[in-house]
């Protein structure tokens, strides 16, 4: 699901996590460039723990290392999930990005 520049806000993400939830077959989430917050990342990261995703991307948005430790939580029970890129976003912090990396042992990270 291509949804790269949309304007997607907060409010927005939370929709797309309920879809998710109905419609747990969607493999690719394209959220790159738009305006998440760490509020609708942790959103979409809860919605995709029972889902087929294996590519997600919130490149480019407004997520900062206070979305790290709940999103490295929430991901470490997603089985599927090989890609996730959050490059772009104000997580610069080493000690946030290792709590990720740890949790996703088959998943290639960007930072």
């Amino acid at each position: 699901m291509d949804l790269k520049g949309k304007n997607i806000g907060d409010t927005h993400a939370n929709e797309i996590a309920k879809c998710l939830k109905a419609n747990p077959l969607v493999r690719v989430l394209d959220l790159s460039s738009n305006k998440i917050t760490d509020d609708g990342c942790q959103g979409i990261a809860k919605a995709i723990c029972g889902t087929e995703i294996q590519t997600l991307s919130f490149a480019n948005n407004k997520i900062t290392e206070k979305c790290c430790e709940p999103l490295a939580g929430v991901l470490k029970t997603n089985k599927n999930l090989k890609h996730l890129d959050l490059s772009g976003n104000n997580i610069s912090n080493r000690v946030m990005q290792n709590k990720i990396k740890n949790s996703l042992t088959q998943t290639t990270l960007k930072f």
